[in-house]
């Protein structure tokens, strides 16, 4: 398996977003490295201890890699970027403490992949994977706590209608990844990711 050329080349700067496929894959190494920060993650959640980590993901002879692992706390992580990296984007997990899973992009990270420039974002919950991509829609710049606030009534709304936790953060993921211009994947650890949306 290996990571789906199209999606290089759109990283690289190469081709516009709408020339990629529906459908994302990853390279074995790239999987696997996201599931071993999963792991990391969770190691300690039967005792109620969970961490968010994170990487970068870097360009290197014309592959992705998910490079520079670091721990969080529980409540998130900061990235830092140093000036040699040939970072694109970022990958992190959302773990939780009472073991929910499917949870997907929060308003603070929707803010931060825009802010930060990132042509894609990855996020792990369990065996769930989501992705955000930048297109021409994207704005340059965006307030966090407007978005945090939105995110979280999205959610809210969804979750109290009876939804589960995944179909809640897809509902949510989606509207946002709307209001920003951003596609928008989904899929399952080792599979393809779908485009769920795409301006």
């Amino acid at each position: 398996m290996t990571t789906t050329p199209a999606l290089i080349a759109y990283l690289q700067g190469l081709i516009p977003l709408d020339e990629l496929p529906d459908t994302l894959g990853f390279s074995n190494a790239m999987w696997q490295a996201m599931e071993n920060l999963w792991q990391r993650s969770i190691a300690n959640l039967d005792m109620g201890l969970v961490i968010e980590w994170g990487g970068l993901l870097e360009i290197s002879q014309g592959r992705l890699r998910l490079a520079r692992p670091v721990s969080g706390t529980a409540a998130g992580l900061r990235l830092i970027v140093p000036s040699t990296s040939s970072f694109v984007s970022s990958f992190h997990t959302h773990p939780d403490s009472q073991g929910y899973t499917g949870i997907g992009f929060s308003g603070a990270d929707f803010a931060d992949m825009v802010n930060q420039g990132e042509r894609i974002s990855l996020v792990q919950s369990g065996r769930n994977l989501f992705a955000l991509l930048r297109t021409e829609d994207t704005p340059v710049t965006v307030p966090v706590l407007k978005w945090r606030t939105r995110m979280n009534s999205l959610f809210e709304q969804a979750y109290r209608a009876r939804r589960s936790i995944l179909a809640a953060s897809l509902i949510a993921n989606r509207m946002i990844s709307q209001d920003l211009g951003l596609a928008f994947y989904y899929g399952r650890m080792f599979r393809q990711l779908v485009e769920v949306y795409r301006p």
